[in-house]
């Protein structure tokens, strides 16, 4: 994740990390960090300044302007000379610190963004020609309105996916997406599943026939299972993904649900 942390041994250092696309992997650098300035008996100020070890050059900047506020004249040359021999010499190295992100995550719009996989599935095994659907238009006006609300008139469910009933042939999986399209009441509607954490239905148009041409909708009415973690996945007629698990309860002789085919 790039952004700022702060360092779960350290609290106070905070640390700014980015991905590195040559190495393929992120790099924590740490943030200025100047600690309490401490006065003693003789009037003497002292305070700890850290820096990352690619930014030792910037300490003389900080040292002469942190003098200039207090009214004391520059460093010399050897003073700042012996500063930063003495700080490359005091590096400290942490492998693989922990690091801790503050995340503020809002689900304003979780519906938007579930109906929005749902209109795009429907161009995908529609074809362009649902680009003229009625109900496309509904959809696309939905996901763009600013309204987080309107999004849920148009959702038969949107919710955890533990609490729906519209997955029941498969086992959830934590890695795993499902969605599938079929026809209820001469409509096609979308089901889709996201980990095994939300859940959401939507009918795509009122006029399944005007897709389906008499057949038994196999280029349209489809099953697609995605794995997240390793970027597999397998897309079929949802009528054949019906027939396997059929055969798998058959095969085992069990009632109830059954993995996925990329569980398999």
């Amino acid at each position: 994740m790039e952004g700022v942390a702060t360092l779960v041994d350290d609290p106070e250092l905070r640390v700014r990390t980015k991905f590195n696309p040559r190495t393929q992997k992120m790099d924590i650098r740490l943030i200025q960090h100047k600690s309490p300035v401490i006065e003693n008996e003789k009037g003497e100020v002292s305070f700890q300044v850290l820096v990352d070890e690619t930014e030792l050059h910037t300490l003389p900047l900080i040292i002469q302007r942190e003098r200039k506020r207090r009214r004391l004249p520059p460093a010399t040359e050897q003073e700042m000379s012996e500063i930063l021999d003495r700080a490359s010499r005091t590096v400290t190295v942490r492998q693989n610190p922990n690091v801790l992100f503050n995340l503020t995550v809002k689900f304003k719009y979780l519906e938007h963004s579930l109906l929005k996989i749902i209109y795009e599935l429907a161009f995908l095994w529609l074809g362009e020609t649902y680009l003229d659907d009625p109900r496309a238009s509904e959809l696309r006006s939905a996901v763009t309105s600013a309204d987080p609300a309107i999004a849920q008139t148009l959702m038969g469910y949107c919710g955890d996916a533990g609490s729906s009933d519209l997955f029941p042939l498969w086992l959830p999986h934590r890695a795993h997406h499902l969605a599938f399209a079929t026809v209820i009441n001469e409509r096609i509607a979308i089901c889709l599943r996201i980990f095994d954490i939300f859940a959401a239905t939507a009918w795509i148009t009122a006029d399944a026939n005007r897709y389906l041409n008499g057949t038994d909708g196999r280029d349209v009415l489809r099953f697609l299972t995605i794995d997240a973690s390793t970027r597999k996945m397998l897309s079929s007629p949802f009528l054949d993904e019906v027939m396997r698990v059929v055969r798998k309860k058959g095969e085992s002789q069990t009632v109830g649900a059954v993995p996925d085919p990329l569980c398999l």
